[in-house]
């Protein structure tokens, strides 16, 4: 198992390691640690409502590509694609997914191997409730922010992104 960046065990040392580079880049070390924590803080809030609507995070994301999908042909190989995870760890919450009732499984007429999941009633009951709760959660946690804050929030991560992308470590 990988751990992943920690920003309170390594913001002393990356503070110090910032003032000692002549502090130019201090300010932005801050903002971006102090941006890294808040995210933190606000996934454990909302991994918290996942866990009251008894979903892990990987059902959470079947089920909403599963409701967000028009097409009604969503395979388990393309949501393996979309989530970045291997075809047998989608099955095997797919096949927990369906014994839960949550998903029903179709074979395409035309290629057997082909299976379409589609939600149940349960399934599109289930993921509602959990959207639901999760955008109460995000309105509760970012209330504390004006609508000015937000928009200045917004702009500042959307300028973030493309620099993201193009650093190389």
């Amino acid at each position: 198992m990988c751990a992943s960046f920690n920003p309170a065990i390594a913001r002393p040392a990356l503070l110090e390691i910032a003032r000692t580079s002549g502090g130019v880049h201090l300010a932005g070390c801050v903002a971006l640690l102090e941006l890294i924590g808040a995210s933190d803080r606000l996934q454990v809030e909302l991994r918290r409502e996942l866990s009251q609507a008894r979903l892990s995070h990987t059902g959470f994301n079947i089920l909403a590509l599963i409701y967000s999908d028009s097409s009604n042909s969503v395979g388990s190989s393309g949501i393996a694609g979309q989530l970045a995870l291997s075809s047998g760890t989608v099955s095997a919450a797919v096949a927990r997914l369906e014994m839960a009732g949550l998903v029903a499984l179709t074979r395409e007429p035309d290629n057997r191997r082909h299976i379409n999941l589609s939600l149940t009633a349960a399934g599109t009951a289930t993921i509602r409730t959990a959207l639901e709760r999760i955008e109460a959660g995000i309105a509760r946690l970012m209330q504390v922010l004006s609508v000015a804050d937000l928009r200045q929030l917004r702009d500042a991560c959307a300028r973030l992104a493309p620099a993201s992308s193009t650093t190389h470590s």
